[in-house]
């Protein structure tokens, strides 16, 4: 009897083979990746829904939402560096434990705006999991002023300057239609290259006092663009200063826009700080009955301003 040799893979058979693993390999990796993205901005959105309980436990307890913003303030130009909102809520967003570490002091001399020297380490709950400079005192969340960088008159959002306070009544827009807090990435000139960083561009305010249309005009104009400085300032690094480098936030531009935020040299309390996130397609927004919505790039412009607004007597519910 004749035996027969054990018949092999030709080697056009263990090419189709490879190739067909490469791909499931490529549409499982995909799928992967895809369901951790989605992972990572559910998680983002738990983050805000707790941010959103502990703004609504602070004005059931005191009356009023708490400021966002600090700077030269009053008839007699005092000095007043103010707490973020997330710091004045610690109690509500990461308990007794961390609240009772908080020193709500002012440090008026000199002052220390940015908290160098009190600020805590930031509670899980303001960090991103997709923000990778989220960490040590950083926080991911800002919260809405309104929709242009005014001082000190009102921006029209539900977070005003420190020394003010609004109240769950004066949104007459609705909760529902409000924005109350969003995403904006860290920016840490001294963890990354200065290249890498999300920089500002800056302006001199004497020549230059509507801040609004001198980013505008900035950002659209490569030549006026190619002139302007930029300012390495860290942003989002401090979970505990009310200042606009780190806590607040405006609709002047669309989520995630390609344009630079801007800020004024010398007056330091006008800057446009612009919703951005790294979840694709768009950002989480944290609105006033405690909901999040994940608000897209190409979002209407004219509805994403009004979100920003309290009372601008405009109805944005379901226009997501």
């Amino acid at each position: 009897m004749k035996c027969s040799r054990p018949r092999g893979f030709t080697l056009l058979e263990l090419l189709v083979c490879i190739a067909i693993i490469g791909v499931l390999s490529t549409l499982v990796l995909s799928a992967v990746m895809q369901a951790r993205s989605a992972a990572r901005r559910l998680s983002c959105q738990n983050n805000m829904r707790q941010i959103g309980t502990a703004l609504q436990a602070f004005e059931t307890a005191n009356g009023r939402y708490p400021g966002v913003y600090c700077g030269i303030i009053g008839p007699n130009r005092t000095v007043l560096w103010s707490f973020s909102p997330s710091s004045v809520t610690a109690y509500w967003l990461d308990g007794e434990a961390l609240a009772s570490q908080v020193r709500y002091s002012q440090p008026i001399f000199p002052p220390d705006p940015d908290w160098s020297t009190l600020s805590l380490s930031s509670p899980a709950v303001l960090r991103c999991p997709d923000d990778a400079l989220a960490t040590a005192k950083a926080s991911s969340y800002r919260y809405c002023r309104g929709i242009f960088p005014l001082w000190p008159e009102d921006p029209g959002g539900v977070f005003v300057r420190n020394d003010e306070g609004v109240r769950t009544a004066d949104i007459t827009d609705g909760l529902s239609n409000t924005a109350f807090c969003s995403e904006r990435l860290v920016s840490d000139p001294a963890v990354i290259p200065p290249e890498r960083t999300r920089g500002l561009l800056s302006f001199d305010a004497r020549t230059t006092p509507d801040i609004s249309l001198a980013c505008w005009q900035a950002n659209a104009d490569p030549g006026a663009s190619a002139g302007v400085p930029w300012s390495q300032e860290p942003a989002g690094t401090s979970w505990m200063s009310g200042r606009w480098l780190h806590a607040s936030y405006y609709h002047l531009f669309p989520p995630n826009t390609p344009w630079r935020d801007c800020r004024e040299n010398d007056l330091v309390a006008l800057a446009v700080i612009t919703a951005r996130s790294n979840h694709e397609g768009g950002v989480n927004v944290g609105c006033g009955d405690g909901s999040v919505r994940f608000v897209r790039n190409g979002v209407s412009l004219p509805v994403w301003r009004a979100l920003a607004t309290r009372r601008g007597n405009d109805f944005v519910d379901g226009a997501f």
